[in-house]
């Protein structure tokens, strides 16, 4: 075969660094096919299609991913590289959640204000032949007294961090009425609403910022009660209140701000009576260790 001079002039100005870089490129696009297996990989603290949908976006489009959610799996075919790298973000993503233990404390003040009124009397009152005769003075007396009493109701959770759990603040809803307006003006209820057995609680969402110590809580209202002999559930998201605190700290949650008219009436429930004249919450999150273990890598 006659090469033409050109070609191998050509060839021999190329340097073997290049024509190694040629040689590697042109053996691995050869042996990409041969190159692809198939491996699945557990999701243990992630179960979404939107975990599934960014690992898909960081292997590339070339590499086969499904998310079996019946078994909470990955199933993945691709080439060794993308199983590598699928193996160390499956690592973070799989790192056991911390879990973070709430102590809360709802410490009422209330001044119950009790007003008698009586009536005394004085004077003489005596019977004779011509009947009754006698003088008798009545006194009006009114005495008013102001008690002053406190009370303290403690809870306790332990929550995953990046999930939620339900602190309940009150059995029973005095200004439920109250609360169902106010409902339909910020759009969680469409009709008219009437409910019984209603109860009050603050769904509590935790989440570990980084690896502590601060920890990030959400705190939304939600009202509970049944409807037509249907439970419904009432969640007031718009008035939800966020606050950062730290591993250890104790935080009195000190105002409500504009929403502060919303949680007297919601918090109402927590006293014993409606004459409550003052409440506050106090909150001290502990970041404990995690427990589990990461997922296995996955297996040709």
């Amino acid at each position: 075969m006659n090469v033409p001079s050109i070609l191998i002039v050509s060839i021999g100005l190329i340097s073997g660094a290049a024509r190694a870089q040629i040689q590697t490129a042109a053996s691995s696009s050869a042996s990409s096919a041969t190159n692809d297996y198939f491996a699945s990989y557990g999701m243990i603290s992630v179960d979404s299609d939107e975990t599934a949908e960014a690992l898909q976006e960081l292997v590339g489009s070339r590499v086969k991913l499904i998310y079996y959610k019946p078994t909470n799996k990955l199933l993945v075919y691709g080439p060794s590289d993308a199983h590598r790298l699928l193996r160390e973000a499956l690592r973070g993503l799989n790192a056991p959640r911390r879990n973070v233990r709430i102590d809360v404390s709802f410490d009422e003040q209330r001044d119950t204000s009790e007003t008698e009124a009586s009536l005394r009397g004085s004077g003489r009152v005596g019977v004779t032949r011509a009947g009754v005769d006698g003088t008798v003075h009545i006194t009006p007396r009114v005495e008013s007294r102001t008690t002053a009493t406190t009370a303290q109701t403690r809870q306790q959770l332990l929550v995953q961090s990046g999930s939620e759990a339900s602190l309940r603040v009150g059995e029973t809803v005095p200004f439920v009425d109250e609360l169902i307006v106010l409902g339909r003006r910020y759009g969680y209820i469409s009709h008219e609403v009437t409910l019984r057995n209603a109860g009050a609680s603050l769904d509590v969402r935790a989440r570990v910022i980084g690896d502590g110590p601060e920890v990030q809580l959400t705190l939304t209202p939600e009202l509970s009660g049944v409807s037509s002999g249907r439970s419904q559930r009432i969640r007031y998201t718009q008035l939800a209140t966020t606050l950062t605190v730290s591993d250890g700290e104790t935080t009195a949650l000190a105002s409500f701000g504009e929403n502060t008219d919303f949680y007297r009436l919601f918090l109402a429930g927590i006293g014993r009576t409606r004459d409550a004249s003052s409440m506050q919450i106090t909150l001290r999150v502990t970041i404990e260790s995690p427990t589990g273990s990461p997922a296995p890598a996955g297996a040709r």
